[in-house]
């Protein structure tokens, strides 16, 4: 009889299974075993001492899946600031690695740790740019921007200026230039992954845009040629001027992207986005969009903008027409995933992570508050810098999918913070 009715039991069981597969239609599909999509699967602390450091700026992931971020600080009092030092985590359990010697000043410059290909982590601060070996944080080797330099005309003029936003070539340079406030003769400036310096070429009143690669592999900046906003395309060889065309638009937010033929996508103007051919420099269409933030390009090809009036501009990357998504897509710090899911900060009086399908609908969300610039996925996770109890902490959250290797789905274009359409 006993055995009857175990069998009994285990027929029932069975069947009560089986139903709730059937009613659970949600496919969390966890890559860790015994964790569902928004699981927290670690908290890394940001190791204090007699200095309160802060994390700060995005954070950017190396060859091998290893968390990079800054940190810096100061005392209670606001004095004592400690340099920033740049520390690893891994991305297993959120460990400490290690953390570099402190860098030149206590901030970096340019808001982006970036890293090679073979590794090497790229930071500035100041004047200085630094190479940072991966596998202990020591210092490869540190460049400083040259106090003088000599100009066409033979007359040695004053270069020493701070340096700002660096992209990463095909050929694994870091271009970089010189952007601060001050009277100095700015530059582009590239350098070998050996600290080789392979050409240097002076720039007027630098913008504060970010420099973009191009599938072409050239070099994509909003400058000044004589007195006036251009957008130029350079040789990454040599520096040469490939072409400027004029525009109306001088901001950080304006990410250059590109199309999956190439074609440049960015602000002419501050309420104008165009296509432009970068063979003939030839805007293809130009469309009004009320906007000049960051673009993000889905690997259907699409382009996001967002407007802080209206919501999120759809582009069609065919013809510019636009459209509004009316539903809540995070409003910050875009990235989209290989399941088309949008990754990002939506503000509803305190920023917390907020993941969408591509029309606005919600998935899941959390409600800890978080640093809106530091979100970043890979590894099956979400990574981002928020406070743990009062304790400056990276959280690493389960996800179902990794950041999509089609389109523009970040800011900086890929966790490497290489800034290049041919780099992931």
């Amino acid at each position: 009889m006993k055995t009857k009715w175990l069998l009994f039991v285990l027929i029932l069981s069975s069947i009560l299974i089986s139903q709730c597969d059937l009613i659970d239609i949600v496919d969390d599909n966890p890559p860790v075993e015994n964790h569902n999509v928004g699981d927290t699967l670690w908290i890394h602390h940001l190791p204090q001492g007699e200095v309160t450091h802060y994390i700060s700026g995005p954070l950017a992931m190396g060859t091998d899946g290893t968390i990079y971020y800054e940190a810096g600080g100061h005392g209670w009092n606001g004095t004592n600031w400690d340099p920033v030092q740049i520390y690893a985590v891994n991305k297993s359990d959120g460990s400490l690695k290690w953390k570099s010697a402190p860098l030149m000043s206590w901030h970096k410059n340019g808001e982006t740790i970036m890293v090679g290909d073979k590794g090497n982590i790229y930071v500035s601060s100041e004047y200085k740019l630094y190479s940072i070996n991966p596998s202990d944080g020591s210092f490869n080797w540190v460049w400083e921007v040259p106090k003088t330099l000599t100009d066409a005309n033979g007359k040695e003029v004053w270069t020493y200026g701070k340096l700002g936003y660096m992209c990463l070539t095909n050929n694994n340079d870091v271009v970089i230039k010189t952007m601060g406030a001050g009277f100095y003769q700015r530059a582009y400036y590239c350098l070998s992954s050996d600290k080789t310096i392979k050409w240097i070429i002076f720039n007027d009143i630098s913008s504060s845009s970010h420099m973009s690669i191009g599938k072409d592999g050239n070099i994509y900046d909003v400058t000044t040629i004589d007195n006036i906003y251009v957008l130029t395309s350079r040789n990454p060889d040599n520096g040469a001027l490939n072409w400027s065309l004029p525009v109306s638009v001088n901001e950080g937010t304006n990410n250059i992207t590109f199309t999956e033929k190439g074609d440049i996508i960015t602000f002419t103007a501050y309420d104008t986005l165009s296509r432009i051919n970068p063979s003939n420099k030839h805007i293809v269409w130009k469309h009004h969009v009320s906007t000049s933030k960051p673009k993000y390009i889905s690997l259907n090809g699409n382009i996001y903008v967002w407007n802080a009036y209206d919501g999120w501009y759809v582009v069609n990357p065919s013809n510019g027409t636009t459209s509004l998504i009316d539903n809540h897509i995070p409003s910050d710090d875009l990235n989209i995933d290989e399941k088309k899911q949008f990754y990002g900060t939506y503000n509803d009086w305190h920023p917390y992570l907020l993941v969408t399908d591509n029309q606005g609908n919600e998935i899941w969300k959390t409600q800890m508050e978080l640093d809106k610039s530091t979100i970043t996925i890979a590894n099956n996770a979400v990574y981002f810098r928020a406070s743990d109890n009062g304790q400056e902490s990276i959280f690493a959250l389960q996800t179902d999918a990794n950041l999509t290797h089609s389109g523009w789905p970040r800011f900086s274009h890929d966790n490497r913070n290489t800034w290049n359409f041919n780099k992931w």
